[in-house]
């Protein structure tokens, strides 16, 4: 295989990651001194799967020391954060409580400690936050209001600032009006690849650097690569992708076959080390794409990947290829 990769610049991706939208659409005040419940979880703004990006714009007073966020992300989750284009770091994410007692007043807390002399009094200010989403909850208990909590950043506060913060959020391309109806809502998400196509068969990945990455900075960082199939005929053969090598922490990666989402790899949750390609999505006898998300909480060693065959039988069903609209 030949694998190409495009490690993105943390501040990069978020300035490119997080668009300009219709004021009406996307942007909520918030005042850093106190709690901003519901102004800007994502669900209202039409993204309701997926990666989040949001960026807010303050103006600095030099005396900022702290960043303290909320986010809901459901079991498992995290989000990351940067400040004027530094890394600041992550926290875990949270689930708002139940109706039912013991109530959590705090959900998905992380604080950030902010570099002396990163922020300059009077000057405009960005926080850029990606916020995870690992699902909502299910609907099978009576407490009808569980499954109808938001994801989503929850609130904000600056130690040292008092400024209000114009936010802008960016999602999966097109909200609720899919851009790829294809593959259905629950596909893509907000980042930057996912938006762009670069999960997609045909994406033109020419300027990106040949190779496979073994050590990721944190923020994402995408790879690609085409291989070619031709299964033998009478045999089911079940294909699945492996990752190799020791458990991986500090990241997860998202992937994408022939531009399905097939599912997240993460060591620190599970893991789960194979991933089953179906037949159908994976066109057993022609030329397949994968995509590798992988979005780093820390600077991390990333796991060695590989196609394995999980079963050799005799006989199996014939498996059409299932439509998978190309880049363009």
């Amino acid at each position: 295989m030949r694998t190409r990769l495009l490690a993105l610049v943390a501040a990069v991706a978020a300035a490119l990651a997080v668009v300009a939208q219709p004021a009406s659409a996307t942007r909520a005040a918030v005042s850093p001194g106190a709690t901003a419940r519901h102004q800007v979880t994502y669900d209202h703004y039409g993204y309701h799967y997926g990666d989040v990006w949001y960026r807010g714009r303050f103006t600095g007073t030099g005396a900022e020391t702290k960043v303290s966020l909320n986010a809901f992300t459901g079991k498992r989750g995290s989000y990351l954060v940067w400040l004027n284009g530094r890394y600041l770091g992550s926290a875990a994410g949270g689930v708002e409580a139940d109706a039912d007692a013991p109530v959590n007043p705090d959900p998905g807390r992380g604080d950030l400690t902010v570099p002396a002399g990163l922020v300059k009094a009077g000057q405009p200010a960005e926080l850029s936050v990606l916020v995870e989403n690992q699902g909502h909850n299910d609907d099978w208990i009576a407490d009808d209001n569980r499954f109808k909590q938001p994801r989503g950043l929850y609130a904000v506060s600056i130690a040292g600032s008092t400024a209000p913060i114009s936010w802008r959020i960016q999602g999966a391309k097109g909200g609720e009006n899919l851009a790829d109806r294809t593959r259905g809502p629950l596909n893509n998400g907000g980042l930057y690849g996912e938006r762009n196509g670069w999960s997609l068969p045909g994406y033109p990945d020419g300027s990106w650097t040949a190779g496979a990455p073994a050590h990721v900075s944190p923020g994402v960082t995408w790879r690609r690569t085409t291989f070619r199939l031709d299964l033998p005929k009478g045999q089911d053969l079940p294909i699945a992708l492996r990752f190799g090598g020791p458990v991986g922490t500090g990241y997860r990666v998202q992937i994408f076959l022939n531009g399905w989402n097939l599912g997240q790899y993460g060591g620190d949750i599970g893991p789960q080390t194979d991933f089953t390609l179906p037949a159908g999505l994976l066109k057993q006898h022609g030329t397949n794409t994968l995509a590798l998300a992988t979005v780093a909480r820390t600077a991390a060693t990333t796991a060695p990947v590989s196609l394995v065959t999980l079963d050799d039988e005799r006989g199996g069903v014939p498996v059409s290829d299932v439509p998978s609209p190309s880049y363009r």
